[in-house]
């Protein structure tokens, strides 16, 4: 345990109000003095002391840099990256009136010089046996929000996620039993989860600095060696070239130093950039792959080799250099911070004519089915969602047939496929989580009134394009044979069998639950879908829809029990047989409506896990009904197996012994 004490400044620097259209983090104090007015509360921004060596110079360097020194204990291969991730943001601090205001440097050959001096700002590399983590945290003279010092530290096994992090996509008992969705999954996939589920716990100072970037881009070093694999560009068993992992490192050292300097997430970043721009190489340099490098972006992998643009962002993008603009550029005559409020203000109503300052951040993502704007996702590209979804389908079935050829050489056991398969299966769900954020969805708009071209706060997502996404999510997850793997393929999957660090002679199960998996993935899906939260804002949507058509739980409801149950043969066609996959699917459909009709809600009730809206409840038992009706009517049917007319039997009594139960209702 090491402490360090250091004095503040005898002159604190000048305040920066702050501003809820663009991201920082803060230090705000109540005042006592204004009790009149309705927010007591003064808040600036939390940034570093950057002052013009040449005060009349549009361009000047400062008096004094941030400086960042790249610890010993970065590997000599990786410490050019490192550099490059901080000194990319000289891009927006020169769009403040900055050259060279942040500097990367090498520590000096010096016996008494240490990275846990506080007069030194460093980025760092820990040793860890598991997947671990970036974190960029920092010291603020809370008197003036300035940034006094700052340590940037990044996990060792980082770097080997192309070979380690897709692990086993198996339920999780210790996640579930804190964390009921995250535990649907295990591995790094659980933990992400759970970390959005924590997020939601955590006071408000804490939540706003919970940052798992180096979780995701992990997962992404392995989906990229796996589709660079397949297609040849790599050897199976081959290391992602220095070049493709420098990119990644590079792109979290520019997200971390962002904290440093002050900034929040931006998880809207991703959707400003338009589908058909992500691979245009001259607008991404210049914009962003995603608009800030403050997002958690996903590599973006082009199915067609021939058309691939930038992977990840080459420099920080257009968001960044907007927000260090506001936080950094000197205002001229300014003596107090309401004097700059002018020059300020201009700058943020960009806001709202620039789609590509659009700006979100954790409390508006981080609430599970509780989020509203679909635009605001983490691990997503483009401004469509389903186009981006359909790439990473494409991209998985180009991975799917060549995984045995590229992963497993002569010689070698098939342990590396078992982490493989899940891997795939992850990745398409994970493309299909925003796109449910459209049902019931709304977009959120920081404008403020006045502003050219001001929008509402919120706007509901049409109709139509509830009705689209929701197609989608069941063509595409929900269909039958959407995450189908080859018989050879799952016989294929055994575990290690190595009694240490990497794995254990206790395995449980040995063999691969592949319905499981693919039960969880669906069920996850599902339970977003039909969660009470999403069900209370569509009730509400009905009447903020400005005179358009709205989209209900009934319709919700129905086009559900529809694709679901396709196999019960609906609007007088034949019944037909139910496959394995699809005989979980709809017990998972079938168990949610029960759920709804009698309002059980698993956990304690909470903003986050409310009751079921009235409607709702109603509209699942009429669903039940009809539901029941059509299986009593065909589970006889000739032309059905055994084992179909057992599941539409046992079905049927389950609602039918729901629809008798009795509702008890809570008082308030």
């Amino acid at each position: 345990l090491r402490y360090s004490v250091f004095a503040l400044p005898e002159e604190p620097m000048m305040r920066r109000l702050a501003e809820d259209r663009l991201g920082y983090f803060l230090s705000a104090q109540r005042n006592y003095s204004i009790d009149h007015s309705p927010d007591p509360y003064v808040r600036y921004v939390n940034r570093w002391r950057l002052e013009k060596a040449d005060p009349d110079a549009e361009l000047s360097e400062p008096v004094e840099p941030i400086v960042f020194y790249v610890d010993r204990s970065v590997p000599a291969e990786y410490r050019r990256y490192v550099a490059e991730g901080i000194e990319a943001w000289n891009k927006g601090f020169e769009a403040a009136g900055f050259r060279n205001a942040i500097v990367a440097m090498d520590p000096p050959d010096d016996s008494t010089w240490s990275a846990e001096d506080v007069r030194y700002s460093t980025v760092r590399w820990t040793a860890a046996h598991e997947m671990g983590y970036a974190i960029g945290p920092s010291q603020v003279d809370p008197r003036s929000g300035e940034i006094l010092n700052a340590d940037i530290l990044i996990s060792s096994t980082f770097v080997t996620g192309w070979t380690n992090e897709w692990n086993e996509f198996v339920a999780d008992a210790a996640l579930a039993e804190r964390y009921p969705e995250a535990g649907y999954f295990g591995g790094l996939w659980g933990r992400l989860m759970a970390a959005e589920s924590l997020a939601r716990e955590l006071p408000a100072h804490q939540r706003e600095r919970l940052c798992v970037a180096a979780l995701g881009r992990a997962h992404q070093i392995g989906f990229q060696h796996a589709v660079l694999a397949a297609t040849g560009v790599i050897a199976g068993n081959e290391p992602l070239p220095e070049d493709y992992l420098g990119t990644a490192i590079r792109d979290l050292v520019m997200h971390e130093v962002g904290h440093t300097l002050g900034l929040r997430h931006n998880f809207k970043a991703s959707a400003a950039v338009p589908y058909d721009r992500l691979n245009d190489e001259a607008f991404t340099r210049e914009n962003g792959v995603y608009v800030s490098v403050m997002d958690y972006a996903p590599t973006n992998i082009n199915p067609d080799r021939s058309e691939q643009g930038h992977y990840l962002n080459p420099e920080i993008g257009a968001y960044d250099v907007w927000v260090i603009q506001y936080g950094y550029m000197p205002v001229p005559g300014a003596e107090t911070p309401e004097d700059e409020q002018p020059v300020l203000d201009e700058l943020a109503a960009r806001a709202s004519t620039d789609p590509l300052l659009t700006y979100n951040t954790d409390e508006d993502t981080h609430l599970g089915p509780l989020a509203l704007d679909p635009l605001s996702n983490t691990y997503d590209l483009s401004a469509e969602p389903m186009a981006y979804a359909r790439s990473r389908a494409e991209l998985v079935e180009i991975v799917k047939p060549e995984m045995e050829a590229r992963l497993i050489d002569q010689g070698e056991g098939w342990q590396r496929l078992r982490s493989a398969v899940p891997g795939l299966i992850f990745e398409r769900y994970g493309s299909l989580v925003p796109v449910t954020k459209a049902v019931g969805g709304m977009y959120f708009h920081r404008d403020h009134k006045g502003q050219p071209e001001a929008r509402l706060p919120f706007e509901p997502v049409a109709a139509a394009d509830q009705r689209d996404a929701l197609a989608f999510i069941i063509e595409e997850a929900f269909a039958p044979g959407a995450f189908a793997f080859e018989a050879e393929t799952l016989n294929k999957l055994p575990p290690d069998r190595w009694g240490d660090w990497s794995g254990s002679f206790f395995t449980a199960p040995i063999d691969y639950p592949i319905h499981g998996t693919i039960a969880a993935v669906q069920g996850s899906l599902l339970n977003m879908l039909m969660h009470n939260g999403r069900l209370i804002r569509m009730i509400d949507n009905e009447v903020r829809m400005m005179d358009a058509e709205p989209y209900t739980v009934a319709d919700l409801f129905g086009t559900l029990t529809d694709g679901i149950w396709t196999e019960a043969g609906w609007s007088g066609r034949r019944a037909t047989n139910v496959d394995s996959y699809r005989r979980n699917l709809q017990r998972i459909y079938v168990t949610q409506l029960i759920d709804k009709a009698l309002d059980r809600v698993s956990g304690q009730r909470s903003s986050f896990n409310p009751s079921t809206p009235e409607d709702a409840r109603s509209l699942a038992r009429y669903e039940l009904q009809r539901l029941s009706d059509r299986l009593g009517q065909v589970m006889d049917a000739g032309s059905l197996n055994r084992v179909t007319r057992a599941h539409f039997a046992e079905t049927k009594v389950r609602i039918d012994q729901a629809l008798e139960a009795d509702l008890v209702i809570e008082s308030s």
